[in-house]
């Protein structure tokens, strides 16, 4: 019997009026899988994670997240937990309070708090405002928030935009265990060296689908021409015969 992905997308599209967000996205995510989503800005790697979280609907196409419409997931603290920018906490809230909101809100009680906060090395600043917060401190309390119910499926959008070396491999380590421990990480990232080094496999987009696999052992320049020739718009004729090898590559 076939195992039912974590995260399921086919035929996926998203059109605002006449402009084409995203066309033609299909894949499949399994359990224990960290998987990097990689395009460049205005590929439309932000409105395919939007739609994942159930924060947007398609045009067209279906998702499911554990086999459920991403809108009406049970038990949502649990099941997904969602990053995409950290300066979305509310700026005059303590990063306690920001804490006890979401743990109110997923229904995990109190004790989550102490928790998160001892999990994500907290304890310093957790009294402290947001916005008097480093960028590291932000992503770490955004982190803490998205994680509180160990959520099988993680998704981050440009989870290490300016953070330093030290909260970068804080963030790796992170991500990491969770792969240890079978949960399933979507990272949309601009960087690919950090994206190999975390990820089993990379999904290309610009507009449409470029590539669906594992991104090959290259050094650095020509990794480079290599996701350049995918996202060139004149590769579009050829994004079919890259996806279709990715998935091959994968199998």
């Amino acid at each position: 019997m076939a195992v039912q992905p974590m995260v399921s997308v086919t035929g996926l599209e998203k059109r605002y009026g006449q402009k084409t967000g995203i066309a033609g996205i299909t894949f499949g995510i399994g359990r224990g899988e960290c998987v990097g989503l990689l395009g460049p800005n205005g590929a439309g790697k932000s409105t395919l994670l939007k739609i994942l979280c159930g924060l947007m609907r398609p045009t067209a196409g279906n998702v499911r997240i554990l086999d459920q419409d991403p809108c009406s997931v049970a038990e949502p603290g649990r099941t997904l937990g969602f990053v995409f920018d950290p300066a979305g906490l509310p700026p005059d809230l303590t990063v306690r309070e920001c804490l006890t909101i979401e743990a109110l809100g997923q229904d995990l009680g109190r004790g989550a708090v102490g928790k998160a906060t001892e999990g994500f090395e907290l304890s310093e600043f957790v009294g402290r405002r947001v916005r008097k917060l480093s960028t590291g401190q932000r992503q770490r309390a955004a982190l803490a928030a998205a994680m509180m119910g160990d959520p099988e499926i993680l998704i981050l959008d440009e989870p290490m935009n300016g953070l330093d070396i030290e909260s970068t491999r804080w963030l790796r380590k992170k991500i990491e265990e969770r792969t240890v421990r079978n949960k399933t990480t979507l990272i949309s990232s601009h960087n690919l060296a950090e994206v190999r080094r975390l990820a089993d496999r990379a999904i290309v987009i610009r507009r449409n689908q470029r590539f669906d696999g594992p991104i090959p052992e290259l050094g650095e320049s020509e990794l480079e021409r290599w996701y350049l020739s995918l996202v060139d718009d004149g590769a579009t004729a050829d994004s079919g015969t890259a996806v279709a090898a990715g998935k091959a590559e994968h199998a």
